[in-house]
């Protein structure tokens, strides 16, 4: 490819836009689904959200650690990184909503915005940072382990 935000551009830019496409459409999944249940279920609100969240975040993190950052890390620890910093967010969120929310509409609006864009921001950083290795690291990684077992079994040899 040429170019873009969907090459294979490792720019922090790049993987921010290939992130927000992603959380898009996880988003697009949560909503469409938490509708349909909820317009069958109406009795039992709560547990579909929190269900259908729940659902999503595998969904999400494919998405995210093989499009949006491609990392190449061991995905047990990656996936539970990840799975906390959901589970994380979601009792933040839930929490500085709880204690912000007025009886205004557009002071809500505002409120629900600001969370949304905190949100948002603090997630990439973290998976930027924290949870999805670069490439590079990964095979500095591999290589010091290939480096290790050579000298375990050269020392074997002796």
């Amino acid at each position: 490819m040429t170019g873009g935000f969907l090459s294979d551009s490792d720019s922090t830019c790049s993987k921010m836009l290939r992130f927000l496409i992603v959380g898009a459409a996880a988003t697009c999944l949560y909503v469409v689904l938490s509708s349909v249940l909820v317009a069958a279920l109406p009795e039992h609100k709560l547990i579909i959200s929190i269900g259908v969240y729940a659902a999503a975040i595998p969904i999400a993190f494919w998405g995210q650690r093989d499009f949006a950052f491609r990392s190449a890390g061991p995905m047990v620890t990656e996936f539970t990184k990840y799975a906390a910093l959901q589970l994380l967010a979601i009792g933040i969120s839930s929490l500085l909503l709880h204690r912000l929310i007025t009886d205004s509409f557009f002071m809500n609006l505002l409120v629900f915005t600001l969370t949304a864009i905190a949100a948002t921001g603090v997630n990439f950083l973290v998976c930027h940072s924290l949870i999805f290795l670069p490439q590079a690291h990964t095979e500095d990684r591999n290589r010091d382990k290939r480096l290790r077992i050579f000298a375990w079994q050269r020392s074997d040899r002796k």
